[in-house]
């Protein structure tokens, strides 16, 4: 059951990148962020061994306050600050940043099923 969550958390975290890269607005930007930090952090929790549990919890309460809320909440007011009028134009289009995000994701993908026999290897 824990392994099908950790699944569905880490596809989770990586719509929220191709959200982030496919936003044109700061504010909703943001809220991926903050979103992505909440999910980040549910990590430790999905990977609680009985022999770390405080130090997980910990981690993921503390993963949870930075990156989730006073990470988002210093942006958000830093917006409001400057008095942000428009959004930035992207240097690329959105069209090209959510191929080469999709294209990133694809090949980490790759690279991970190429280590990980590497690895396997080595501890036997």
């Amino acid at each position: 059951m824990s392994e099908n969550i950790l699944i569905w958390v880490s596809l989770l975290i990586v719509l929220s990148n191709l959200y982030i890269i496919s936003s044109s607005r700061l504010s909703y930007m943001i809220k991926g962020i903050a979103v992505q930090g909440f999910l980040l952090s549910l990590l430790p929790i999905l990977l609680l061994s009985t022999d770390e549990m405080f130090h997980m919890i910990f981690l993921a309460v503390l993963g949870v306050a930075i990156k989730g809320i006073i990470i988002p909440s210093y942006l958000y007011k830093t917006i409001r600050n400057i008095k942000v009028q428009r959004d930035a134009s992207p240097v690329v289009g959105y069209t090209f940043s959510i191929f080469f995000g999709l294209f990133a994701t694809m090949f980490s993908f790759y690279i991970i099923n190429k280590i990980e026999p590497y690895f396997s290897s080595l501890s036997s």
